[in-house]
């Protein structure tokens, strides 16, 4: 695989890389197509599973305890990650300026 970097330093520097809390840095892949950002993959893959557990549900039962349970672990990781940073993405987007969000109690005041 070429990557071009016209203008830039070296090639890594060319790579368009994933920043979360979860993630300091990281390459995503693109699965779909040529879409490698992270909002839209997450939508996709969250309207994926909703379609499973509505209208497929002896499907959501063979992965919550049948012979699919080995794609259980990969939900039960990806859901909490999803909940945390989508939203946060989604209003930086939005309103254009980062987001600093800290619970009560924090080390960061």
């Amino acid at each position: 695989m070429a990557v071009d970097h016209p203008g830039k330093h070296s090639w890594w520097d060319a790579l368009k890389l994933h920043h979360s809390p979860f993630e300091r840095n990281a390459l995503i892949l693109p699965i779909f197509g040529g879409v490698s950002e992270y909002r839209p993959i997450c939508v996709a893959l969250l309207y994926a599973l909703s379609i499973v557990v509505r209208y497929r549900p002896s499907v959501w039962r063979r992965v919550q305890e049948g012979d699919l349970d080995h794609m259980r672990v990969l939900i039960e990781a990806f859901l909490p990650v999803a909940e945390r940073v989508l939203p946060e993405q989604f209003l930086e987007k939005v309103t254009g300026q980062p987001v600093f969000a800290k619970q009560p109690g924090s080390f960061w005041q």
